[in-house]
């Protein structure tokens, strides 16, 4: 299956960067809010490469634009969106930063209506939704070239839809171990990375071996350095936005580089965009290709497709 007009944006965006910058949900600071069009807007103005967004359904099958069990925090106490009606919900409206209204809940067509064009998305917790319709909806949107769209590995119902489908969506399944990506590198699907998780500094995912099937199709790898809460979430070693910013960009931003990830998914896309100027000059404003020097780190060749053979 041949993802190479989808996929135009994306290379480019490599042959430019090299490391590209993901910005979780948008975003959120002053009046901006996440999960909004002006959010991931202002997200590829703070320096990120791909806006990261999430969808939500409502009972009568409109999609927005949300992290549902946030709503107490963007909201207040309006309960979970997926209990509520469309006409619920288009009542409800954000509270910024200063918990002063900043606008209403914006529903998921009219974001990517306002975004056509821009950078790259990237659609998440919209899996849930993939087998009633969403995929379809998507397609006829003609936008696939900016659209990365993700699910677990793991989640079997959600990857039948998408073969089922039959659309070439840019595809990047997320992984927590090397048996995961083993079974669904067999499905049909355009792949062109893989979002990893991993508790420590010892798993298999962030070895070279596991990690030369990936860089030698073309396909990219991303970490989330995104701290959630290192009580309750540990996604990449604890290696993190916190950490980067407060204790040493190198031992957590530039750790992930050196171990194979060319995607860093940040709530701080300004500094990150800052540190990788830094790091590889010349590489964030677009004049020329990085020098990479990390001795894990290979830049891959392109690759036209990656479609495995099915067992």
């Amino acid at each position: 299956m041949n993802v190479s007009p989808y996929r135009k944006r994306l290379d480019a965006l490599f042959g430019r960067h090299q490391v590209l910058i993901a910005v979780h949900r948008g975003i959120a600071c002053g009046d901006i809010i996440e999960n909004t069009a002006d959010g991931l807007r202002a997200a590829w103005v703070c320096g990120g490469d791909i806006a990261e967004t999430d969808v939500v359904r409502s009972t009568d099958g409109v999609y927005y634009c949300l992290h549902d069990g946030m709503e107490p925090r963007l909201i207040g106490e309006c309960g979970n969106l997926e209990t509520l009606n469309s006409s619920e919900i288009d009542r409800l409206e954000y509270f910024n930063m200063s918990r002063t209204p900043a606008g209403p809940v914006e529903r998921l067509d009219g974001v990517l209506a306002a975004l056509r064009g821009g950078g790259l998305l990237n659609i998440d917790r919209s899996w849930r939704y993939w087998s009633s319709g969403l995929l379809e909806r998507l397609a006829s949107l003609e936008m696939s070239d900016q659209l990365i769209l993700k699910c677990p590995a793991a989640d079997a119902d959600a990857l039948d839809a998408l073969e089922r489908c039959g659309h070439p969506f840019l595809f990047m399944p997320i992984v927590g171990t090397a048996e995961e990506w083993r079974a669904v590198r067999r499905r049909r699907l355009n792949f062109v990375g893989a979002e990893l998780l991993f508790s420590d500094g010892a798993s298999e995912l962030l070895t070279p071996e596991f990690q030369a099937e990936f860089h030698d199709a073309g396909l990219f790898l991303w970490a989330n350095a995104i701290c959630l809460g290192r009580k309750q979430y540990n996604l990449s070693a604890f290696r993190d936005d916190r950490g980067a910013i407060l204790d040493s960009a190198d031992d957590h931003w530039g750790w992930m580089i050196e171990h194979g990830f060319r995607v860093i998914q940040t709530d701080f896309p300004a500094l990150l965009h800052s540190y990788l100027s830094n790091r590889y000059p010349g590489s964030r404003a677009g004049l020329c290709p990085a020098r990479v020097q990390e001795p894990r780190w290979r830049r891959p060749e392109r690759a036209a497709s990656f479609c495995p053979v099915t067992a």
